[in-house]
């Protein structure tokens, strides 16, 4: 599926040395605070959380691995389980018949899967449908990411659930990846656009390119773990993605200190669509 990019007006400067980009009274508080740890040790073991993306990297590992999905169609879940976690078909979203866009997301995926599910990617990739479903699954998420009545609340967990099907160890080696190929693309936009049936209409939305660490941001986590400073990382991603998105890029914290967003896990650690047990 061809896309038009632009390039973005402002881009980090991803060889910054690992000072570049603090406030210079941030950083010497910071610099002031891990001096007096290293000099005077304490029995009480001290902590540092960071969240992960747009924070210790530039960009979002969850929605890199989203955007990946949507142009390989690099699913496992079933058509029965994309319908169980899309919204109840209910008024509108961004002036556009809800019911109607349920309804096409299920039925283009519901052509596309069978030959998924038989590795035929290719022909998949080749079929209308193809764009047609990652253009307004896109689009959907981007607009039910501002809807009042859906939000953030929805749009994480549905997210994770669209890795329904691989296994938490699939999904880290899938970060690592995804990482990697984003970390050579140019920091600008892509574009989809599609003519979706009536009453949907044309449609376009576009997803970020590029990511890479913020070297700074590497540079303290180093730090904190040669004073024995536990760190813990929380994130809004899929928990496994990040874990190894973190490990490929090398900060280091282990990965029982990573908290991000989790589903129910069947036999063999495979991800399924429901939330996890308390």
């Amino acid at each position: 599926m061809p896309t038009s990019s632009s390039s973005s007006a402002a881009q980090p400067a991803a060889n910054a040395d690992d000072a570049g980009g603090w406030f210079p009274e941030n950083l010497a508080r910071i610099n002031e605070r891990l001096t007096q740890r290293a000099a005077h040790p304490s029995t009480t073991r001290p902590v540092a959380v960071f969240d992960f993306d747009n924070t210790c990297i530039f960009r979002d590992v969850g929605q890199a691995v989203f955007c990946h999905q949507l142009q390989h169609l690099h699913y496992r879940l079933v058509p029965e389980q994309l319908a169980a976690i899309l919204p109840r078909p209910e008024g509108q979203l961004a002036g556009r018949p809800l019911a109607a866009i349920v309804a096409t997301l299920v039925e283009a995926y519901r052509t596309l899967f069978p030959l998924l599910l038989a590795g035929r990617t290719a022909k998949a990739l080749s079929l209308p449908q193809a764009r047609l479903f990652a253009t307004l699954l896109l689009w959907f998420v981007i607009q039910a990411r501002k809807d009042e009545r859906l939000g953030p609340p929805y749009v994480l967990p549905f997210m994770a659930k669209l890795l329904a099907g691989f296994t938490t160890a699939e999904l880290r080696f899938l970060a690592m990846d995804v990482v990697q190929v984003a970390g050579a693309e140019p920091l600008d936009e892509a574009t989809l656009a599609v003519e979706a049936p009536a009453p949907i209409g044309r449609i376009e939305a576009s997803y970020p390119r590029g990511l890479h660490p913020y070297p700074e941001m590497l540079a303290l986590m180093r730090r904190l773990a040669e004073l024995d400073i536990e760190r813990y990382v929380i994130s809004a991603s899929a928990e496994w993605l990040v874990e190894g998105a973190a490990s490929w890029l090398g900060f280091p914290v282990d990965a029982e200190r990573v908290f991000g967003i989790r589903v129910d896990l069947d036999a063999g650690e495979v991800l399924t669509i429901s939330d996890p047990l308390d």
